[in-house]
C-alpha cells in the first residue's frame, strides 16, 4: 500500500513542478540582444511581476533619459531579475539585464 502512496505521490510532484520550469534557460538568455523590443522580451518570460519608470543616465555626457525596469520572479529559485529598456515614447528596447539564476 505504501508503494501506492509513493508513487501517486511522486505523480503529482512531476506534474507540479513540469508547470514550474524556469523560463530563464541558458537558450532565452542567448537570445538576448541589448536593442531587442520589449515585446519580444515578454513573449520569452511573460508579464513582469513588477514594473518601474524613472530617469537614467543623468550623470553622463549624453544626459538622463526615461528607462523603464521590469523585474520577474523566477519560479523555481526565488530569485529577481530585472531588464531594464530605454523608453522613447511607444517605443521600448532593452538596454540591459541582470539574470539571476
Amino acid at each position: 500500500m505504501s508503494h501506492f502512496f509513493y508513487r501517486v505521490g511522486a505523480t503529482f510532484l512531476a506534474l507540479a513542478l513540469s508547470g514550474c520550469a524556469s523560463p530563464f534557460t541558458p537558450e532565452a538568455m542567448e537570445r538576448l540582444r541589448i536593442g531587442m523590443p520589449a515585446n519580444e522580451v515578454r513573449e520569452m518570460f511573460g508579464a513582469p511581476k513588477e514594473v518601474r519608470t524613472a530617469v537614467c543616465g543623468t550623470a553622463t555626457a549624453g544626459g538622463g533619459w526615461v528607462c523603464e525596469t521590469w523585474k520577474y520572479q523566477d519560479p523555481i529559485t526565488d530569485k529577481v531579475s530585472d531588464f531594464t529598456f530605454s523608453v522613447n515614447r511607444d517605443l521600448k528596447l532593452l538596454n540591459s539585464w541582470n539574470v539571476k539564476r
